[in-house]
């Protein structure tokens, strides 16, 4: 058993194989052992896996068992551990074993007692029933630990035991082949074990007549009396693994006769020869046993020594391999992370190695594809082939640095996009020897530098626009506050003008230049998104279907228009007129590009969910946002439009036709700019065009302001208005309406001369005329200083904007009313009627 602990302590992990050629040589040298066995200590959660992994070495009916009160095998029972027998040798014959449970409440204090001590156990004679009937055994075992040596301490023991091995005894064949070795006839010969009950102490006897009277004799002792001439027997104690045999040797009836001549002398020497034979025999035995201990011992420390030197080179070994392993693993991560993978072509024999990233970045398996310089050109981007092949022969040639970006085709035929780069190695003779580079997968940056070029475009395209949009509102705005002065003081020109007089015609004409002027005015505040707008809930669908005559009266006779309206559709908040002006303008635009014989319209509704990936493509301003859409769409089969015109079409003063203004489109754009929604154009050159218009079917800011005016008339003279404006022509147009109303008024050119001019009224003034755009202190920060003087005045915004663009510079603040430039005389004279009846708050 000692020996055979040592394949455990100086042979590595065990296996059935090497445990198999180790017990099969000490069976061969030891008779009377039965079988050698390997009993694992195994933890509760470890059963399952200890079993299957016995199934799977070649034992399909493996399982955990124990011995029944009868002796019979059952499934074992739920333990803290187990102990069962999981290696047998030989294992013919002894197939019942495996698996079985060696511990019991019988033999438990024995295998503790070997546990804490490290000794060497025996367990008392038992009886087996197997084939060839009633079997008696014994089995002597020893501890194996984790560590060699064992631990010194009882609980390190007990925490690091690993298991038992075990030597199984067939009590008959051993007891006999000691037998067999008695030189003397005559002698009979006793094993008893006085520790066991007194069914089972008699071990062995070759004297089969005494076994059934000796085991009712005191202790088990003695053969008894043969005859008269008094016992001739000796008896020793033989320790054996925790246990104290006896063994008694008896003269029988043939060695008494063969000496009965001189029988008390031959008794004497007899007994002394049995007793000499009796020590002499012990004392070789014990003398054998002491030298192989000794051998054991000196082997073992010679192993121990090896073993330790061994286990030093070993450690340094895994160490080295340790650290190699951990210097590849974060290489490879590193790679990983940064997608760059090397390689090495060696220029000699024209074979190429990767790394696994290089793999994952070509698409390849590791497998199946063998890289090498051709194969590797194939898998380059058919475009970028010649360059790649230019580039680096030049650097095998020269010995120069390699760098190129090109593109590679996966096996989907997806694109990638890489930079390689690579150093050439000499060898002694100067000639290049290898070529080792590094490449790296750069899709992503090119992903993200060709949407940031899309997004830089898009910023340039709205500044663009914001930048034409504060210019022609601008313009709008000046223009307007021109037109009030031209159409204020035409109109007041009329009512001094004798009646019949010739200048009214030209007046009239002046009213009516002022008024288009007025018109182009509104577009160009549309364009900026800064028009009119009247918001209220609208169905685009049913505004399509109440427009589709008005648009058929619109459109040549030669062209169709078709309606697909999409039923219950979501609405929007909107313009109503602005939206039908949009709508107009797009299908107009439509029927004049089918310039052939006839042609279809489709005008198409429905609704769609935008995300940041379908922005792309749309028109739309910088503060559009995700979410549920509701849209119209004008497709016609005209002529298309090039990239170019495209590119052009809502930039305002441009435009196809002959005699246009360019203002059509760019208004569309702008009001719905204005809707907080975007334009998605999509054309093919002589196929035809598709518009459509996107508006957010979720709430958008309610632009304007409540209304809710008292219509009572003011009596005229009892009051005092002030107007704040910087154009003289508005200023006198405005002065002498309302004072050939009645009222009292005083002007101000600007901001802070409207301030000291209120102040010095002494309350007089019940309301201002306040215009918004005025230089040196505008509108806003007048009226904040007004408030600040007397809060409860009253204040009508005057501008050249819409009511909705005034509307943003009053918020928070209760004013009476706007008034868009350019107004007459009725207009004002309403407004201002309006103002001083009822306070409304914006």
């Amino acid at each position: 058993l000692s020996a055979l602990r040592s394949v455990f302590v100086f042979g590595g992990e065990l296996n059935r194989e090497r445990f198999g050629l180790a017990a099969r040589d000490l069976l061969d040298r030891n008779s009377g052992v039965q079988a050698l066995q390997w009993v694992p200590r195994v933890r509760s959660g470890e059963r399952e896996e200890v079993e299957a992994r016995a199934r799977s070495e070649g034992f399909p009916a493996f399982r955990f068992s124990e011995r029944d009160a009868a002796g019979n095998l059952v499934p074992g029972r739920e333990r803290s551990e187990y102990f069962p027998i999981l290696i047998v040798e030989p294992i013919l014959g002894n197939e019942s074993a495996m698996g079985c449970q060696i511990s019991d409440d019988q033999i438990q204090p024995q295998l503790d007692w070997a546990r804490d001590t490290g000794s060497t156990t025996t367990t008392p004679v038992f009886r087996l029933i197997q084939r060839e009937g009633e079997v008696s055994l014994f089995v002597v075992l020893i501890p194996v630990y984790h560590a060699w040596p064992p631990p010194g301490d009882v609980p390190s023991r007990r925490e690091g035991l690993k298991g038992y091995l075990q030597a199984v005894f067939h009590v008959p064949q051993l007891f006999a082949s000691v037998a067999a070795e008695m030189p003397t006839p005559g002698i009979d010969i006793l094993f008893l074990d006085p520790s066991a009950p007194p069914s089972g102490r008699v071990l062995y006897s070759t004297a089969a007549s005494t076994t059934q009277a000796l085991q009712t004799l005191p202790g088990g002792f003695g053969f008894g009396l043969l005859g008269n001439s008094g016992p001739l027997s000796i008896k020793s104690e033989l320790p054996m693994g925790g246990r104290h045999w006896h063994v008694q040797f008896r003269a029988n009836s043939l060695w008494i006769k063969t000496h009965r001549g001189d029988a008390s002398t031959a008794m004497l020497v007899g007994g002394m020869c049995v007793s000499a034979f009796l020590a002499a025999g012990f004392i070789e035995s014990t003398r054998r046993e002491h030298a192989v201990a000794r051998q054991v011992e000196d082997r073992t420390r010679e192993l121990q020594a090896a073993l330790a030197l061994l286990e030093k080179q070993v450690d340094q070994r895994k160490q080295t391999e340790t650290a190699l392993l951990h210097s590849q693993s974060h290489l490879l991560a590193a790679q990983r992370l940064g997608r760059i993978g090397s390689w090495v072509l060696d220029l000699r024999n024209d074979s190429l190695v990767w790394s696994m990233e290089v793999y994952r970045i070509f698409g390849r398996n590791d497998d199946s594809f063998v890289p090498t310089r051709q194969s590797f050109i194939g898998l380059v981007h058919p475009e970028d082939r010649e360059a790649v092949k230019q580039r680096s022969e030049i650097a095998i040639r020269d010995c120069a640095p390699y760098h190129i970006e090109h593109r590679i085709v996966l096996p989907d035929l997806s694109i990638r996009h890489v930079v390689e780069q690579a150093e050439v190695i000499r060898a002694a003779d100067g000639k290049p020897a290898e070529m080792i580079g590094a490449v790296q997968d750069i899709s992503e940056r090119k992903r993200a530098e060709a949407e940031r070029e899309i997004l830089n475009s898009k910023i340039q395209e709205v500044q663009k626009w914001e930048s034409l949009g504060v210019l022609a509102g601008g313009i709008a705005h000046d223009f307007n506050n021109l037109l009030a002065g031209i159409l204020g003081n035409a109109g007041l020109a009329r009512l001094n003008l004798p009646p019949g007089s010739g200048a009214a015609s030209a007046l009239d004409q002046i009213d009516q230049a002022s008024k288009r002027a007025a018109d182009l005015c509104a577009q160009m505040l549309a364009y900026s998104g800064k028009g009119k707008f009247s918001i209220q809930e609208v169905e685009l669908s049913r505004l399509v279907r109440e427009t589709s005559p008005l648009m058929r009266l619109s459109i040549p006779k030669s062209c169709e228009l078709r309606l697909d309206l999409a039923p219950g559709l979501p609405s929007t908040r909107g313009d109503l007129n602005q939206l039908k002006q949009i709508i107009m303008n797009v299908v107009i635009n439509a029927s004049e590009s089918i310039t052939q014989s006839e042609g279809v319209i489709t005008v198409t509704t429905g609704s769609e969910q935008i995300d940041s990936k379908s922005m792309a493509g749309l028109r739309c301003a910088p503060e559009l946002a995700s979410g549920d859409y509701v849209f119209v769409q004008v497709s016609d089969t005209g002529c298309g439009l090039t990239p170019e015109t495209m590119a052009k079409i809502f930039d305002p003063f441009f435009t196809t036709k002959f005699a246009g203004r360019g203002l059509g489109l760019a208004a569309t754009f702008g009001v719905v700019r204005g809707h907080l929604g975007a334009i998605k154009v999509t054309s093919v050159l002589g196929q035809g065009s598709t518009f459509k218009v996107l508006l957010p079917s979720s709430e958008v800011r309610e632009v304007g302001f409540a209304q809710d005016f008292d219509r009572r008339d003011i009596r005229q003279g009892a009051a005092s208005v002030m107007i704040i404006d910087d154009e003289d022509g508005v200023r006198a147009f405005v002065s002498t309406v309302l004072t050939h109303q009645g009222f009292r008024v005083l002007e101000a050119r600007d901001g802070g001369e409207g301030l000291d001019l209120f102040r010095a009224s002494g309350g007089e003034v019940q309301l201002v005329l306040l215009d918004l755009m005025m230089p040196r202190m505008g509108g806003e920060e007048t009226l904040l200083a007004l408030r600040d003087i007397r809060p409860d005045v009253r204040v009508l915004i005057m501008s050249g904007f819409s009511e909705s663009e005034m509307a943003t510079y009053s918020v928070g603040q209760v004013v009476q009313g706007y008034l868009q430039k350019p107004f007459d005389g009725k207009q004002l004279v309403a407004s201002v009627k309006r103002a001083m009846g009822t306070q409304v708050k914006a």
